[in-house]
């Protein structure tokens, strides 16, 4: 049989072809933005940071166990990352750091309340953590220090 509308039909795969493509570019798009750097044979800095919960957090280096520490100012990028090293299969503690030094002193609570829906979130108020790191905005930076 043949079809009478041959032409609506290419311009529905065409369609159809568009929106995965888009679909396909908006779930992956994160992953492009990773930045990896290598400072092998250096020592991670130490620091303290609070989470969004007002709990301290102190690290030194080196640990027991081996650390991701994330950096991200996007929590869309960093959720990925930290749900997927979490199932990891290896004994790997992870660290989320949001740099969120561009919030005003005035909207601070209300993002301390907006992360309260997450697991423990250490906040980089200033950035110097993230500097320490050198993390850039718009990337995902990852660091996993060696036990």
């Amino acid at each position: 049989m043949v079809n009478p509308f041959p032409f609506r039909n290419r311009l529905f795969a065409c369609f159809v072809n568009t929106y995965l493509l888009v679909q396909w570019v908006a779930v992956c798009w994160p992953i492009t933005t990773v930045r990896a750097q290598s400072q092998l044979g250096h020592q991670a800095l130490g620091f303290t940071l609070i989470d969004q919960f007002g709990h301290q957090t102190t690290l030194h280096f080196p640990q027991p166990t081996p650390i991701a520490i994330l950096f991200s100012d996007s929590p869309s990028l960093a959720g990925p990352w930290v749900e997927a090293l979490a199932a990891a299969p290896m004994s790997l503690r992870t660290i989320p750091i949001a740099c969120v030094g561009w919030v005003p002193t005035m909207l601070r609570p209300v993002l301390r309340k907006a992360f309260g829906q997450f697991k423990p979130v250490l906040l980089d108020w200033n950035d110097t953590t993230a500097r320490q790191y050198s993390y850039s905005s718009a990337f995902l930076s990852v660091l996993i220090t060696p036990a």
